[in-house]
C-alpha cells in the first residue's frame, strides 16, 4: 500500500508543472552540475565500471527491468553516493515500447564490501501515459530526468537543492 501512495505522490508532484519552470528542471540542472564534477572522481569511475559488469547479468532477468520485447533499458549516468562513499544509488531507465506506459526508473542500491561493489535491485518508479503530454517522447533523457527527480523527492526532501535524503535511501529499509 505504501508504494501505491508513493507513486500517487510522485504523480501529483510531477503533475504540478506550470509554464514558469517546474522543480523537475531546476533539480535536474542541479544534478547535472554536481555530476560534471563527480564524473571525474575515482569513486564514480569505480562504481560505474563495477555496475557495467553487473548490469548485463541483472538485465537478463525480466523481473528486474522488463521483457526486452516490451521495453528497453539503460543505465542513467547519475550516481548518488553517501558521505563515506561506501553506499550508492544508481538508476536504470526503462522505456516501454508497448505503449501501455511512458516508462520507469528502477533504483539500484550499491554497497562496497571486501570483494568490491555489490548491487541489488530496489523499487521502481513508473510513469503513466499522461507524461507524453507533459514531457514529449519517452526518450531516455526524459525518463532520466523523471527518475532523478523521484529519487531527490523521496523521503524528506531538503528544499530546493538536489541532495537526496540519505537517511531514507541509505539507512532506512523504506529506501529499498
Amino acid at each position: 500500500m505504501k508504494s501505491g501512495l508513493f507513486i500517487i505522490l510522485i504523480s501529483f508532484l510531477l503533475g504540478c508543472s506550470g509554464a514558469g519552470g517546474h522543480p523537475l528542471e531546476a533539480k535536474n540542472a542541479c544534478v547535472e552540475k554536481k555530476l560534471a564534477a563527480l564524473r571525474e572522481t575515482p569513486a564514480y569511475k569505480a562504481v560505474m565500471a563495477a555496475f557495467a559488469d553487473t548490469f548485463a547479468i541483472l538485465k537478463s532477468n525480466p523481473a528486474n527491468f522488463g521483457k526486452p520485447e516490451y521495453s528497453e533499458c539503460r543505465t542513467d549516468d547519475a550516481l548518488f553516493l553517501n558521505d563515506a562513499e561506501d553506499k550508492c544509488i544508481l538508476l536504470v531507465s526503462i522505456r516501454y515500447t508497448d505503449g501501455l506506459s511512458y516508462g520507469g526508473s528502477r533504483v539500484v542500491h550499491g554497497i562496497r564490501g571486501p570483494q568490491g561493489w555489490q548491487f541489488t535491485v530496489g523499487k521502481e518508479f513508473t510513469y503513466n501515459n499522461a507524461h507524453y503530454d507533459k514531457y514529449g517522447p519517452n526518450d531516455f533523457s526524459h525518463i532520466n530526468m523523471l527518475g532523478r527527480f523521484a529519487v531527490i523527492e523521496a523521503g524528506s526532501p531538503r528544499g530546493f537543492g538536489c541532495n537526496i535524503d540519505a537517511d531514507y535511501w541509505f539507512k532506512s529499509p523504506s529506501g529499498k
